[in-house]
């Protein structure tokens, strides 16, 4: 798996037959649009993890169209500003779904105490953590219980990405091979 960091808390994991992007809103370096070039052969898939303007943008939904592609949106976004057409799983805080894109990609949503969720995503080649809005709207031992939460059911994960104010938090709870942050 390579990362590369978007900007802003996006993030894009490439794997040997699939891209997951997490957070898209904007990248003006073009990483996505590189590597959707170099590999028009892998599918696609977008995570959302909550309604805001640094996390979300109705963009996401006019790339990739050659691609096969898959959103897992949280069940904040307004259903209104995405076509019917569009393969979309939604998801609130507990849900799972399994094999998106037909990829063996499981995805399990954690509510995360503010807005939105948290995405655990399992592939057939690693484990992944992305923290959404945990730790943003809530206080330390408010976010520190939901850690806890998310560890006894994970102990540990490949890659995890979390916001830099619970990042010591979750590294002491959770094994991690790799851990990224974002503001």
């Amino acid at each position: 798996m390579q990362v590369t960091k978007l900007e802003r808390s996006g993030y894009m994991l490439e794997y040997p037959n699939f891209i997951l992007v997490f957070n898209y809103t904007r990248d003006q370096e073009h990483h996505l649009d590189k590597a959707l070039k170099s590999n028009p052969d892998k599918a696609v898939v977008f995570f959302v993890t909550h309604n805001h303007r640094n996390t979300f943008d109705t963009n996401i939904f006019n790339i990739a169209q050659n691609h096969k592609r898959a959103f897992v949106l949280s069940n904040d976004i307004p259903s209104r500003e995405i076509s019917d057409k569009e393969p979309v799983a939604w998801m609130s805080g507990g849900d799972f779904i399994e094999n998106i894109a037909e990829e063996g990609i499981n995805v399990e949503t954690f509510k995360t105490g503010g807005k939105g969720v948290g995405f655990f995503v399992s592939t057939p080649d690693s484990t992944v953590f992305y923290g959404g809005a945990l730790g943003e709207n809530t206080d330390r031992s408010q976010s520190d219980v939901l850690i806890q939460r998310i560890a006894s059911e994970h102990q540990k994960v490949a890659l995890a990405m979390v916001n830099e104010s619970v990042a010591d938090s979750f590294a002491a709870k959770i094994a991690t091979t790799k851990l990224l942050t974002y503001e």
